[in-house]
């Protein structure tokens, strides 16, 4: 899913100046590549600390919001920094109604909005499956 610049436009450019990620990420064990020379052979970036700029955090929080409201998301997947954007929004959608302090703590929580390399301009969200008649899933 694209992100949403100051200009409410969604991009698919980067909102930090990045540098290269280290090979794993804290996270990396939700990822499921047939093998890790695919890391290898593409670049991995993160944002760096302090460089994130035109990030619309308050869009992104809000558009992020909507979503866990639906109850069938699951994990979302994002820069570091631009975590730490959304997660210094949260508050102030809070304060404004747009969300509630439910899913500020979600936001909050280090399992549902997760950070991993390459995502500098845009976000990943996985969707919780339905249950199916006569199968668990």
């Amino acid at each position: 899913m694209s992100l949403y610049d100051n200009a409410a436009v969604a991009r698919l450019s980067s909102f930090c100046d990045t540098k290269p990620a280290p090979f794993r990420s804290r996270n990396f064990e939700h990822v499921y590549f047939a093998s890790e020379d695919v890391f290898a052979r593409s670049p991995q970036l993160v944002c760096q600390t302090g460089r994130v700029h035109d990030f619309n955090a308050y869009a992104v929080t809000k558009m992020l919001g909507l979503l866990f409201q639906t109850g069938s998301l699951k994990v979302c997947f994002l820069d570091e920094q631009l975590i730490l954007a959304v997660r210094k929004a949260a508050p102030l959608l809070l304060r404004d109604g747009a969300i509630t302090s439910e899913i500020v703590d979600l936001l909050s929580d280090g399992k549902h909005l997760q950070e991993f390399p390459n995502h500098i301009d845009h976000v990943h969200v996985r969707f919780l499956e339905p249950r199916r008649a006569g199968k668990r899933l």
